[in-house]
């Protein structure tokens, strides 16, 4: 079955996002500013395992540059 209670039916994926619009899609989402008409467009045009990796790679880079962020300061503040 193709359809969902709360967004009805699901129409063909027949123009899928690029990666840069899941890209930037994903960083809006994750500072909580995304666009209504985006996020339909990512609910109807988007794929959920491609959402998944972009926004899994983007957590890992986010928390790696707090982490040498937090290195440096903390390296600043020894000398």
């Amino acid at each position: 079955m193709n359809e969902s209670k709360m967004f009805g039916p699901r129409e063909p994926i027949d123009n899928p996002l690029s990666l840069w619009q899941v890209f930037w899609s994903v960083s809006a989402a994750m500072f909580g500013v995304q666009k209504r008409e985006n996020w339909e467009r990512d609910f109807k045009h988007g794929n959920m395992m491609t959402f998944f990796i972009v926004g899994f790679i983007w957590t890992i880079c986010f928390v790696t540059i707090l982490v040498l962020a937090a290195y440096v300061a903390i390296d600043m503040v020894q000398v």
